[in-house]
């Protein structure tokens, strides 16, 4: 009977103890994604501050791209109507441009029409490194837009974050819809192309045509 009862008091101990165990481990958890919320909270925050910052600023008149085959070509000239631009440099995190092709080839296999909306703005010190991104397009049969800015400076606020970034433009050359994508969450990509291209320029042909 003693047995019995030290034995019914081993098991209540090794379940209070696994049941305080995993009480801890859950609010651990929890403590946790509180603390991940309040990062990312705090990150779309400065994210969405840095964005509105360069709002409505404009690329100069005067500013010269060179395409693929290294030929000069105005801004002005591209932008004679309203682009989508994803805006990299060869200095910013390669994983981070490359979460971003991803998001945009899937966009567009969904949808091919939307290409023509869509241009990508790279800094490298030569073609080569553009053409190789173009490659990982036209495996796709994707036929994209893509220049480079010979200096790696647009002179605005955004560009000291040395981060790639989206933003509309016009014949105007004024910058709008300022977007800081993200590598841990394509799902912002994925809303923020959706909202531009699937909304917007959509807007723009039926506002054009009415």
């Amino acid at each position: 009977m003693r047995k019995y009862i030290y034995f019914s008091l081993i098991v209540l101990m090794f379940i209070t103890n696994l049941l305080l165990i995993l009480k801890i481990q859950s609010l651990n958890r929890v403590e946790q994604l509180g603390k991940l919320s309040k990062n990312i909270n705090e990150i779309y925050y400065e994210k969405s501050m840095v964005e509105k910052e360069n709002e409505n600023l404009e690329m100069s008149k005067s500013l010269k791209l060179l395409d693929m085959k290294g030929d000069t070509i105005l801004a002005k000239d591209i932008f004679n109507k309203k682009k989508l631009v994803f805006r990299y440099s060869i200095l910013n995190c390669s994983d981070c441009v490359n979460a971003e092709f991803e998001v945009l080839i899937k966009e567009f296999l969904s949808n091919k029409s939307n290409i023509e909306n869509v241009c990508l703005l790279a800094y490298y010190e030569n073609t080569r490194g553009l053409v190789v991104d173009y490659r990982k397009f036209k495996e796709k049969n994707i036929d994209i837009q893509m220049y480079i800015l010979p200096i790696n400076q647009f002179h605005i606020p955004i560009e000291i974050k040395n981060l790639p970034y989206y933003f509309t433009t016009d014949s105007s050359l004024t910058m709008h819809d300022f977007f800081i994508p993200m590598k841990e969450r394509p799902d912002w990509s994925i809303s923020y192309l959706r909202l531009i291209l699937q909304n917007y320029f959509k807007l723009e042909r039926f506002n054009k045509y009415n």
